[in-house]
């Protein structure tokens, strides 16, 4: 094989992730708040595309090897669009799913319709450390539970920030990532991952993607979304 021959191959694949931006969402990747994680997309050679186009088809999201919700407000998904979404992921998609401090409940949203058909749900809650937090605010948490798995692994501590835990209520589909013992006795987890059909999904809340720079969140960041670039096949990736 020729040398030319040899540097084509091990060319990193461009991906592409869409952000939806029809539903009010937080995580706008164009704002100065975003702008470490702008930079770590681009870094991690994706390309990145928004869609402000409402109701979401399969048709809209179907070229993009991620497609991104991040946390919206005030703003609901039609069913319709619901199944476009798990068409997307049946095909092999794969999908980030981000909601904020206080659920569904707070922020007038409907991203549970969604979670519980992938093994989770969001809480309406607000999670707060007596120990491990920043700045002397205790709702700016720290999580140093980390999930025994490969995406995770040398992952020490997670700054989460003023966010809402998750409750697994399908062990055998969605898996820990990130979790916190505190407020309450029982493990409450931050970020969870999982399979749905062909696809690959990854949940969390907004702060870990804004303060990307703080403790291990690049870190764990650049494991879930090369993670999540596989979802469509793993001979697509060089």
């Amino acid at each position: 094989m020729s040398e030319s021959k040899s540097k084509v191959k091990t060319k990193e694949k461009t991906k592409r992730i869409l952000f939806d931006i029809a539903h009010g969402e937080l995580i706008q990747i164009t704002s100065e708040q975003y702008a470490d994680f702008k930079e770590f997309l681009l870094e991690n050679n994706f390309e990145i595309w928004q869609l402000s186009q409402r109701p979401i088809t399969y048709e809209l999201i179907e070229e993009y090897d991620i497609f991104f919700i991040g946390a919206p407000k005030q703003n609901k998904f039609d069913e319709e669009e619901i199944v476009e979404i798990f068409k997307y992921l049946r095909e092999g998609g794969a999908l980030v799913l981000v909601s904020n401090a206080g659920g569904d409940q707070y922020n007038g949203t409907n991203l549970n319709t969604i979670a519980d058909r992938l093994g989770f749900q969001f809480n309406g809650d607000f999670l707060a450390h007596e120990e491990d937090y920043e700045a002397d605010d205790f709702y700016q948490t720290v999580c140093k539970g980390v999930g025994m798995n490969p995406i995770s692994m040398g992952v020490r501590s997670v700054f989460t920030g003023a966010c809402c835990t998750i409750k697994i209520v399908d062990p055998s589909g969605a898996k820990s990532l990130i979790f916190s013992h505190e407020p309450f006795p029982e493990v409450r987890h931050v970020a969870v991952h999982g399979y749905f059909e062909l696809g690959r999904y990854f949940a969390s809340s907004a702060p870990i993607f804004e303060f990307i720079k703080r403790h291990d969140n690049k870190f764990l960041l650049q494991s879930v979304f090369y993670w999540l670039s596989e979802s469509r096949g793993s001979d697509e990736i060089i």
